[in-house]
């Protein structure tokens, strides 16, 4: 193909693009999350550590990614990922789970730790029980 043809062809192919984003979904759907393996523990959890760096327990943290965290979703200036699909006293039993003690008063400048996602929101992790 020559560029002058290339060039020809490219507004029907943003065309095409931009009608594949506008169907894309604009907000994350909690119910659509898909967990990597089946959470085989609920409590009693361990973390291994590997170089120093304490991991997950992937018999009760397997990992669950979301399909509708799409590009259009992170690019949206409101995308909040966040509580959606599970609300900050279920996260926290999970400090439970790994037999870790819940910090009081654990924000701002008082943080000492953050419970985090195994796959990333950013990266199309769920916000989901099974991902923290």
């Amino acid at each position: 193909m020559s560029i002058r043809n290339f060039i020809a062809t490219l507004p029907i192919a943003l065309l095409f693009a931009s009608a594949a984003l506008a169907a894309c979904p604009r907000e994350i759907d909690p119910a659509a999350s898909k967990t990597l393996a089946a959470a085989t523990a609920q409590n009693n959890c361990r973390t291994p550590e590997h170089q120093g760096y304490l991991l997950p327990d992937p018999s009760c943290t397997p990992g669950a990614t979301n399909p509708t965290v799409t590009l259009v979703v992170l690019r949206n200036p409101s995308f909040r990922v966040r509580d959606k699909a599970t609300t900050a006293a279920q996260k926290a039993v999970t400090y439970d789970a790994y037999d870790e003690k819940h910090p009081s008063n654990n924000r701002g400048s008082h943080q000492v730790c953050e419970m985090d996602h195994l796959v990333s929101l950013e990266l199309g992790g769920a916000d989901t029980l099974d991902n923290i």
